[in-house]
């Protein structure tokens, strides 16, 4: 999967192009009783999804560098994201028959943002599960003792390896501010 994780990026980037602008202008046009131009639509959709994947390729080179989900990759995703944007409700109005109306465009950013981002999101949640040793006998359950930057990483290693032979069960610290952290 590693190996054509940009292009399956670059492919939920513009799907998400693609489901946001046709979901809001589908609600938008329902409510007023009329049927969208849909040729019209497709044609902007795509056109955003394209220029959303060149941003991310080429101008922030952001698509596929960062781990996913990490904050690296969501900044980068916000920069494609809003320089994505501007040109394309400057094209939906430069089309004659502008086949988005303002108020399903206004819906469609953010759904746009947030398919992204949640696609991204249970990604790495799935890939963190799926990296996460057994627990079964021949684990060593650990105590790891500080719960701090050094502690979080200690943690993060041992369940990011199905090899370990650890297996982190709490943290102890003598910070009290760090009472009830938990970490992955």
């Amino acid at each position: 999967m590693l190996r054509f994780r940009t292009g399956v990026l670059g492919a939920i980037d513009i799907s998400a192009w693609v489901i946001a602008l046709g979901c809001a202008s589908a609600v938008r046009f329902s409510i007023a009783g009329r049927i969208p131009n849909w040729g019209a639509l497709a044609v902007l959709a795509l056109i955003a999804g394209a220029i959303q994947v060149f941003l991310s390729l080429f101008v922030v080179k952001g698509l596929g560098r960062f781990r996913i989900g990490s904050v690296d990759e969501a900044e980068s995703l916000v920069l494609s994201w809003a320089a994505t944007a501007v040109p394309v409700v400057g094209i939906n109005y430069l089309l004659l028959d502008r086949p988005v109306p303002t108020s399903a465009l206004i819906t469609a950013l953010p759904m746009v943002l947030m398919f992204m981002f949640g696609i991204r999101f249970a990604w790495r949640r799935i890939a963190d599960r799926y990296r996460r040793p057994d627990q079964d006998d021949n684990k060593f359950r650990v105590v790891v003792f500080g719960a701090g930057e050094g502690g979080e990483q200690i943690v993060r290693s041992m369940l990011r390896d199905p090899d370990s032979a650890y297996v982190p069960v709490a943290l102890l610290d003598d910070s009290a501010s760090k009472a009830r952290r938990e970490i992955m």
